[in-house]
């Protein structure tokens, strides 16, 4: 074995046999030749970088240079050697022909952009979009892709359209039992309502009045009523309207107290809101999570038991932006969703340390990944229904009847 050297300064090429030669810092390692391979040829072309000044060489250690190597001497003397091996790796990503390296060079202004369209497409169509760009159509090469992406996408949509038509009344179980478990969203719809109901009542007193102290953990104020309940902070004159949950909050603590201070024709009302208000049950996040081992035994409608295998794997599949189908398969145990963002379904690995997929239910794109476990997530969803159902009931029939105590003070605002 023999160690080939570059001089950096003068561009001399030499082979190190004797091991007593040591190199000064102006010759660098750029491969070896190999005495036992025969025939003993090698070949090395040397070039002079016009941005950083030295020498550079391309060596091959067993024959001549390749294609690629020759274009990097070729363009390294008049682009620099990073231009050039920059250049000349994506010639080699687009097909590692002489026409792909001398294209690269002639569109090097542009190849930055186009090179991660061209390697997305199949060979022959990356010769077209080549040839147009050679003759500077660039709009002509961008439609050619974007239509033969469109084909592609329009064929898998076609299966994918047939499929959620099959799939639809699942998945419209689904939509429906989303809205009934999103706990985030019948918290708003709760706190809504109980300000409508008491803003109905509004103005609650016609002077500004001072109710009593609050001292929380990290923050004092006085709580005060006016045209609508306030915070005041120390040294303040006016005070920040409260209203969501920390209306329903403070009613709760201080409602009693409030009603005392507010206008003699609505304190009726009032004690009766606050009262409904005492009564509200606050919705709070739920985990629900269903296991699914590989085999599930169950009692059939004819009293018999029966095990039915359960699929405990699904196959995500997803469109890259160069119109290619990808899939991707995933195992897992068990699924789970919280009910304040009941869109994700995730699902838990089979081994230690598996990590979480997760699956939008409301991304249409999405749903065929959980087509042959849809029974299960139907489920999933209607035990969370249950467990977020006792507090929507409850909370149904407070709502209805503050609503009752509001509309006749709603009706007389809307005749004056």
């Amino acid at each position: 074995m023999g160690t080939i050297f570059l001089n950096i300064r003068t561009g001399q090429i030499t082979e190190r046999t004797n091991s007593s030669w040591r190199p000064d810092e102006d010759w660098v390692n750029i491969g070896f030749k190999d005495h036992r391979y025969k025939p003993h040829g090698w070949d090395g072309e040397v070039y002079l970088c016009p941005l950083c000044g030295i020498y550079h060489a391309e060596y091959n250690s067993y024959g001549e240079l390749t294609i690629r190597q020759r274009f990097i001497v070729k363009y390294g003397r008049v682009f620099g050697c990073k231009e050039a091996k920059k250049l000349m790796q994506i010639g080699s990503m687009l097909g590692g022909r002489k026409e792909h390296y001398e294209a690269v060079v002639k569109l090097r202004g542009i190849i930055d952009t186009w090179a991660p369209r061209l390697m997305q497409l199949e060979a022959s169509q990356r010769r077209r979009v080549l040839r147009l760009l050679l003759k500077g159509r660039e709009d002509d090469a961008l439609a050619y892709i974007i239509a033969r992406g469109l084909a592609k996408f329009w064929r898998i949509m076609g299966v994918i359209i047939k499929q959620f038509h099959r799939m639809r009344p699942e998945i419209e179980q689904i939509l429906e039992a989303h809205r009934r478990v999103n706990t985030r969203d019948l918290q708003v719809y709760l706190e809504r309502c109980v300000d409508k109901s008491f803003n109905a009542l509004k103005p609650f007193s016609h002077e500004f009045r001072k109710v009593c102290d609050v001292r929380e953990e990290y923050y004092r104020y006085e709580l005060c009523v006016g045209t609508s309940i306030n915070k005041r902070s120390w040294g303040r004159t006016r005070g920040r309207e409260v209203s969501g949950d920390d209306l329903i909050k403070i009613v709760k603590n201080y409602g009693r107290a409030i009603q005392q201070h507010v206008r003699k024709p609505i304190r009726e009302d009032f004690l009766r809101l606050v009262e409904l208000t005492e009564k509200i049950k606050p919705y709070e996040q739920i985990r629900v999570e269903r296991s699914l081992q590989k085999s599930d035994i169950r009692l059939n409608q004819r009293g018999s038991w029966v095990c039915r295998t359960r699929p405990n794997k699904f196959t995500y599949v997803y469109i890259t932006h160069g119109g290619e189908l990808k899939f991707e398969e995933h195992s897992f145990s068990k699924m789970w969703l919280t009910t304040d963002n009941p869109d994700r379904v995730r699902f838990n690995g089979k081994g230690e340390g598996e990590e979480e997929f997760t699956v939008y239910l409301l991304h249409i794109d999405e749903l065929p990944v959980i087509e042959d476990i849809l029974p299960d997530v139907i489920e999933l969803y209607k035990e969370a229904e249950r467990e977020v159902g006792k507090t929507r009931i409850l909370n149904e029939s407070i709502m209805a009847e503050m609503n009752k105590v509001a509309a006749p003070w709603l009706i007389a605002r809307g005749l004056k």
